[in-house]
């Protein structure tokens, strides 16, 4: 991802806070200015950022009074990222692949260790001095590229991917929140890889990124995984929308909902379905019909198969969707439904 230019936002600077902070920043992820001997010092009181991002304002600031600093990129529930602090020099990557799964973003540090970014999920900090391996979670934080370390003249550099990967990152090895009754199974795959792809895209992910985040979906969630061929079939399908400005990106794209009249009887009372409805409009705006798989849905809201039906049903009901297609039992042929707004 390259560096904004918007001199009204960024002043220009040539140190690694002032180079790439902006980028991080535009990603919607924490960082503060860091400095000092060994480079991790922050030089500001960074608890509060745990919690939210600075103001545009703010951020700017720290620009001003901080080009030269090193980039301190803060961990856990905020940025979505946990870190595997790796200090033995001796340990591989395929080694460290085993232990904690691959990942698409891999560091390396000045003293020759490693850092192996992942998806947050509830972890905390924990240090381990014996292995010499330490987790940076909730309340943690790291050093990213392109910063420096000035007693050993060495930096932090991407072995495995670069900032534009950080949106697509896999859960550490066997704590991914996905057990085997909700995996995706024959009938659900495509439609969940290419629900989890369209976000993926909404954040900004290039068409390697994309790849990547697919590869690593399908072998944790889809059972058994698809082939190589329909992953990067799905993958096209995704990049077809992202190139027509067809994804819905929340803060980006309006969605016109109907009338008030039209929808007064779920606003309040029916909050699940009033957000599927947002979420058909914005899909399938152009669209004469389309399908709804509340199993494939579910993976992609958070909410379970039941909920989905129900606001599916209510949206029936009040006569804003409708059902022009009865599904049948074998693949390939679901319900269609099309939208009365």
């Amino acid at each position: 991802m390259a560096v904004s230019s918007s001199p009204a936002l960024y002043p220009k600077a040539q140190g690694p806070f002032g180079r790439l902070a902006p980028s991080y920043f535009d990603m919607g992820l924490p960082v503060i200015p860091c400095m000092g001997k060994d480079g991790k010092v922050p030089l500001v009181k960074w608890k509060e950022y745990q919690d939210h991002l600075p103001s545009k304002d703010d951020f700017r600031d720290l620009l001003l009074r901080f080009p030269d600093a090193n980039i301190g990129l803060i961990t856990g529930k905020l940025s979505k990222i946990t870190v595997v602090d790796v200090d033995d020099p001796a340990r591989s990557l395929a080694g460290l692949y085993e232990e904690f799964g691959e990942t698409p973003v891999v560091t390396s540090t000045p003293r020759g260790g490693k850092h192996l970014y992942y998806r947050y999920l509830d972890e905390k900090n924990r240090v381990s001095a014996k292995k010499k391996i330490d987790v940076r979670g909730e309340g943690g934080y790291v050093i990213a590229p392109p910063s420096i370390n000035l007693e050993k003249n060495k930096g932090y550099i991407f072995l495995e991917g670069d900032i534009s990967f950080l949106d697509s990152l896999p859960y550490i090895k066997g704590s991914a929140p996905a057990p085997c009754d909700q995996l995706a199974k024959p009938g659900e795959r495509n439609v969940s890889l290419f629900s989890y792809l369209i976000k993926v895209a909404s954040n900004g992910a290039a068409e390697e990124g994309l790849i990547t985040a697919a590869l690593v979906y399908n072998a944790k969630h889809c059972y058994p995984a698809l082939s190589e061929n329909e992953v990067l079939k799905t993958v096209n399908s995704v990049r077809t929308y992202q190139s027509r400005g067809r994804l819905f990106t929340l803060g980006k794209q309006k969605i016109v909902l109907p009338p008030t009249d039209r929808i007064k009887p779920i606003m309040f009372q029916e909050p699940h379905a009033l957000s599927l409805l947002a979420d058909l409009i914005a899909c399938h705006w152009d669209r004469k019909e389309f399908a709804i798989s509340p199993k494939a849905y579910a993976i992609r809201s958070g909410w379970d198969s039941n909920t989905v039906r129900q606001a599916i049903a209510v949206l029936i009901k009040n006569k804003l969707i409708e059902l022009v297609h009865k599904g049948g039992s074998r693949p390939g042929d679901p319900n269609l439904y099309r939208l009365l707004t």
